[in-house]
């Protein structure tokens, strides 16, 4: 019984949406076009499918889908671009992998084991893993392109300079339409405990803990979107476009909100845990679960105490009764070595 308590009790600590994080940065060099060291030689049986700002690499059975995708990023690439006002619009390099071995080997370099896509900003190169390497409750792959799309096009606006860690990853979940309801009960599951992550603290780096991992990304996602709606998304490209320039995040947020980025933080944190974000973990469907899991279990602990304790009664009761009144010796049972009896009788 104790096992099944703690099985349910380490569900509830451990149960959330597997984390995926979906980019690795790539070396920090700015070539004009990706170099032949860097380009990998295709697979036989490859073919590219090329776009007006794009070149999509696959398998040729995945032919149609490399033509939906280059479609896709025909209209996706302009668009993020024109958000972030880049310059000038690359052209992509974009590699649909159908096996584990290729999607590690033709990279420039080791890719995390559970990246469902990369992007080398700087080299211009994304990897998606094909559909049929995809579990079937991974977000769709457009979306995914999206958000690699947004990575290569900010580390062309960035060139060498650093990028604010949750302003990278919150602006490629914000332009692939990731801020979603989805988002706030990550927020909850991951705060419950330890509480929401300061800004300050994911400037530089995620935490390496996957479930606080979780919650900075969500985090991240979550005031970008907040941002956007309070002070309108033009507000997110001014926000790139003078962090790009090396300008102090602090007086940039200030000038564009009227706010300290400490006291943007305030905002956005008290919006958060004063609403019904603090309930949200308890109305979950695993919590409930533990919870059943949990009442199972001290329900039969008790049942048990109970019909243990009824049991001791009886034999007292009995014991007193033998006392009061003696069994009759036609009662008593035949000794068996006497008569050649056999008893018990079912053991003929």
């Amino acid at each position: 019984m104790r096992t099944l308590f703690f099985a349910a009790l380490a569900l509830l600590l451990t149960s959330s949406p597997a984390f995926t994080a979906e980019w690795a940065q790539a070396p920090q060099t700015t070539p004009e076009e990706p170099s032949e060291a860097v380009m990998p030689a295709l697979p036989e049986g490859w073919i590219t499918v090329e776009g007006t700002y794009s070149k999509f690499y696959g398998p040729f059975d995945d032919t149609p889908a490399l033509v939906r995708l280059s479609e896709h990023a025909d209209k996706s690439i302009p668009a993020i671009a024109g958000k972030l006002q880049t310059s000038a619009l690359p052209i992509l390099h974009i590699y649909v992998v159908d096996s584990n071995k290729d999607f590690v080997t033709l990279q420039p370099g080791a890719p995390p084991h559970w990246a469902d896509a990369t992007a080398w900003p700087q080299h211009r190169l994304i990897f998606l893993r094909a559909q049929s390497l995809r579990s079937g409750v991974a977000r769709p792959q457009k979306q995914v392109l999206d958000h690699e799309i947004t990575h290569v096009l900010l580390g062309q606006v960035f060139g060498s300079s650093p990028i604010p860690h949750w302003l990278q990853e919150g602006l490629a979940q914000w332009f692939a339409g990731e801020v979603t309801p989805e988002v706030t009960r990550q927020i909850a599951r991951g705060s419950w405990g330890k509480g929401l992550i300061p800004l300050e603290q994911l400037r530089r780096s995620f935490p390496k803990d996957p479930m606080r991992a979780q919650l900075a990304y969500a985090e991240s996602a979550d005031v970008i979107g907040f941002i956007a709606t309070e002070y309108g998304e033009a507000t997110l490209t001014e926000l790139v476009k003078r962090t790009a320039r090396g300008e102090p995040l602090e007086s940039i947020i200030e000038d564009l909100t009227g706010d300290s980025l400490q006291h943007l933080d305030q905002r956005w944190r008290s919006r958060l845990e004063g609403s019904w974000l603090s309930l949200e973990v308890f109305t979950s469907d695993t919590f409930l679960f533990t919870l059943a899991s949990g009442a199972l279990v001290i329900g039969y602990i008790g049942v048990r105490i109970r019909n243990r304790r009824r049991l001791r009664q009886w034999e007292k009761r009995e014991q007193l009764e033998n006392l009061m009144w003696p069994p009759l010796a036609s009662e008593q049972p035949e000794d068996p070595k006497k008569k050649g009896a056999l008893w018990p009788p079912w053991s003929q």
